[in-house]
């Protein structure tokens, strides 16, 4: 922060010097593909990791549990295309394959100080997703 509005709720803990809240400072998604030919039909293979830094979820900045942790989610996805124009897809998956936990935002309790009494809105539960779809395409989109 390099300047705090007039006006502002005092609060909010925001002063000259800290970092802006919920903010990291590297985000990076990198998503890879790749199509196998079988024929009219098609293999699609497609890997997606996404890393995010720490930030820090309030502006007090100086309390237990204020600051996330870096994670890194691992996703993969392996389909098959099928169908005179391909119109039909079947696809297992996997989401969060790295069994990352994350929080997208702390919630500190009712008149509690935020070492104590605090609550973390969940991106992510640690645990690996798996499943499978089926998808059907009836018409020209």
């Amino acid at each position: 922060i390099t300047e705090v509005p007039t006006g502002l709720d005092s609060r909010t803990e925001a002063e000259v010097g800290k970092e802006i809240t919920n903010v990291p400072d590297v985000t990076a998604n990198l998503l890879g593909t790749f199509t196998i030919p079988m024929g009219n039909n098609a293999l699609d293979l497609s890997l997606n990791y996404r890393y995010q830094s720490s930030m820090y979820y309030t502006f007090l900045q100086n309390v237990p549990r204020d600051e996330s942790s870096n994670y890194s989610f691992l996703n993969a996805r392996v389909a098959f295309a099928f169908g005179r124009n391909h119109e039909y897809n079947v696809a297992v998956w996997g989401n969060n394959l790295t069994e990352e936990f994350a929080c997208s935002s702390m919630i500190w309790g009712p008149a509690a100080p935020p070492t104590s009494n605090f609550s973390c809105e969940v991106s992510a539960y640690g645990e690996a997703l798996y499943g499978m779809t089926f998808e059907a395409n009836f018409g020209n989109n």
